[in-house]
C-alpha cells in the first residue's frame, strides 16, 4: 500500500447530468401510444428538419395541442 502524503484531502466531484427541477415541474408520467408506419415516418422525418428528439417532437406537439385547447398548466 501505498502513502498519501495529504490524507485529510477530499476530492469533489463535478455534478453531472441534468438538474433537478421543482417537483410540480418534473416529468414523472409515462404516456404509452402506438402509431402507424406511416405516422411515425411522418414524426420521424419532423424530428429529422427540427434537428430534435423524436421524443421532444411528439411533446412539442402534445404541450401545443394541450395550450391551444387551454386544457394545460404548461406554459413551455
Amino acid at each position: 500500500m501505498g502513502t498519501d502524503k495529504n490524507p485529510t484531502r477530499v476530492t469533489m466531484r463535478a455534478k453531472v447530468g441534468r438538474p433537478r427541477h421543482l417537483q410540480e415541474h418534473a416529468r414523472s408520467n409515462r404516456v404509452v401510444k402506438f402509431v402507424t408506419d406511416r405516422e411515425l415516418e411522418s414524426l420521424e422525418q419532423i424530428a429529422d428538419k427540427e434537428d430534435r428528439s423524436l421524443s421532444a417532437v411528439v411533446y412539442r406537439i402534445l404541450t401545443q395541442h394541450l395550450n391551444n385547447t387551454g386544457t394545460s398548466e404548461n406554459e413551455e
